[in-house]
């Protein structure tokens, strides 16, 4: 009868504190059982030597942590704050260290992990509005220790808290510190008398009983009321491998095209390159944490970083293998040499997403100061190049010309067989730095304050809004009037307006690519229909593309927007650089 049970704590016997790659090694909790019943649980995780566990008696066990809280200073006491727990009369199990500290003040029950554990893998706190997480930024590897580090006593009711660590973690720190881990819990409820509580009970109304693993105490408070009590212990066994610190003496060796022999870290030398696809990037660039550079080069925080990368040809990073090898953990080395390629994959004549990114931001700014320029040199009015399109080009400069958040994600790689969802995810990036950066009441107030134009006179109906990418083919036409037939922009203000109006207006290219982009934007790359693919064909043509030549990759589509637009906003920088 070991591991005997009464049934009213048949759950407590099915209870497990391990859920999935997590244990629960401290719980404080006042639950609900079935029919409302309030029941209160408390337990906690003990690390002991292992020959001890033998000695334990579960009568004995006192699971509550006695703390050193607020000491009376004494001139003949010399204060040892201590945290520990009674777990059973003899030498090594009177005063045991818990692996949680606690202790109580003023209803409140404070829970800490212990702060060895942590500094043992450099955890890094985390603070939630409720939990405090533990990340491991070495890795990096988030929630090591996640926790709500008080309990709140209401009587009769205790608020959940509860520490929960990686398995892994512990059964790495179990085996530095050559100890076994126990927990230690106390389960309490008040029941109503039922027939097994009245056979337990007996004529004495009192009931107790020792097995091997714990100690059951049930005693009758009023008449219809008895209380249950459970106290016991439970041998967590988390695996005998030593999951991070065991040194690893044959070191870790990769091959690498272009290489006979393995590459290790003794054996990687300077001016040894090799080549990877740029779809290595795909994980650094979905995470904040990491750093990317327009080169390829990779850094996460001050832990480790992949320099002397270069990107070359179309869609591949060139690489020192010393510099991969110095510092970097071994995974990242894994992860990078995962897409690694022979040098003859590598198309050197054609052009990067980053190269391509580069000169479409820098010729939007371009085109930008020229239209900021003809205002002032017609007008005296001066319009910053970032009150047109919110782009400073001296701050991205200073700051770096990728890291401003409407340019960063158009310089993400381009998977090398990019499908239709990723396809039109690229080309919101693009709506959002081309379109969204206008300046809406700029615009507005270039077309109607300063070239006088009415814009009513431009709306399809009373109602409409003419919105950025209209007022900027309004403004453009305006100029485009000027550039052709020689009238001055501000003396010759009411002529252009009223060959304006009688020819009408005409959708200037970069008008027509803007409203393209507008159009793909807001299709449903996960709803198919006649309606969508005539959208997306549709599309695709003013770009100068057809659809049968797509297929299922719509790289060379992409590419070609960036392409198109970026040659349109150069012709427009020289139509309006013409008359400055």
């Amino acid at each position: 009868m070991e591991n005997w049970y009464p049934k009213i704590f048949d759950d407590v016997k099915e209870f497990s504190p391990i859920k999935g790659d997590y244990l629960f090694v401290s719980e404080l909790v006042t639950h609900e059982l079935k029919g409302g019943i309030q029941s209160s649980r408390d337990y906690q995780s003990l690390l002991i030597n292992p020959e001890l566990i033998k000695f334990i008696n579960p009568k004995e066990i006192n699971h509550a942590t006695d703390s050193s809280v607020h000491p009376i200073y004494d001139e003949d006491y010399e204060y040892k704050g201590r945290s520990s727990v009674f777990i059973s009369n003899h030498e090594g199990l009177e005063n045991v260290s818990p692996f949680v500290y606690s202790w109580e003040s003023a209803n409140n029950i404070t829970f800490q992990p212990d702060p060895m554990f942590l500094q043992t893998y450099g955890l890094t706190p985390r603070l939630t509005e409720k939990t405090i997480h533990w990340d491991d930024l070495s890795r990096p590897l988030m929630d090591v220790v996640t926790l709500i580090p008080k309990s709140v006593y209401d009587f009769p009711n205790y608020s959940q808290s509860y520490v929960q660590i990686r398995k892994d973690y512990l059964q790495d720190y179990l085996k530095l510190t050559k100890k076994s881990l126990i927990q230690v819990y106390c389960e309490t409820r008040i029941l109503e008398c039922n027939q097994e509580l009245e056979g337990l009970l007996g004529e004495n109304g009192y009931f107790e009983r020792t097995t091997k693993y714990n100690h059951f105490r049930i005693n009758k408070i009023s008449e219809n009321k008895i209380f249950t009590e459970v106290t016991g212990y439970r041998q967590i066994n988390l695996g005998d491998k030593v999951p991070f610190s065991k040194w690893d003496k044959k070191e870790k060796v990769f091959n690498w095209p272009g290489y006979t022999e393995p590459i290790s870290r003794k054996n990687a030398k300077h001016f040894d390159y090799v080549f990877v696809s740029d779809e290595v990037l795909d994980i650094y660039e979905k995470d904040e944490k990491y750093k990317v550079y327009p080169s390829g080069e990779v850094g996460y925080m001050n832990q480790w970083s992949v320099s002397r990368a270069s990107r070359v040809g179309r869609n591949h990073i060139q690489l020192e293998l010393f510099k991969l090898y110095e510092g970097t953990p071994t995974d990242v080395i894994a992860h990078w040499n995962k897409f690694a390629v022979n040098k003859s994959a590598v198309d050197f004549d054609k052009e990067n997403i980053v190269d391509k990114a580069e000169r479409l931001v820098f010729t939007y700014i371009d085109f930008a100061e020229c239209l900021s320029q003809l205002i002032f040199n017609y007008f005296e009015t001066n319009l910053k190049t970032d009150e047109l399109i919110r782009l400073d080009k001296k701050k991205l400069k200073h700051y770096g010309w990728c890291t401003e958040e409407t340019i960063k994600p158009i310089t993400h790689h381009l998977r090398h067989k990019l499908d239709k969802q990723n396809f039109l995810f690229r080309v919101k990036k693009l709506h959002h730095f081309l379109v969204e950066n206008l300046v809406e009441r700029k615009l507005r107030y270039i077309a109607s304050d300063i070239f006088g134009i009415d814009l009513n006179k431009f709306k399809r109906n009373p109602d409409e809004v003419i919105r950025s990418i209209k007022l900027l083919n309004i403004i453009l036409n305006y100029i485009r009037i000027s550039e052709e037939t020689g009238l001055n922009l501000n003396q010759d203000s009411a002529e252009i307006n009223n060959r304006l109006l009688e020819n009408e207006l005409v959708e200037i290219e970069l008008i027509k690519h803007l409203n393209a982009i507008n159009n793909l934007r807001q299709l449903d790359s996960h709803k198919g229909g006649t309606k969508s693919d005539e959208k997306l064909t549709k599309a695709l043509n003013i770009f100068g593309l057809e659809k049968n030549q797509v297929h299922d990759n719509y790289l060379d589509a992409c590419e070609t927007i960036y392409d198109k637009i970026e040659l349109e906003l150069r012709e427009l920088r020289k139509t309006t650089h013409n008359i400055l």
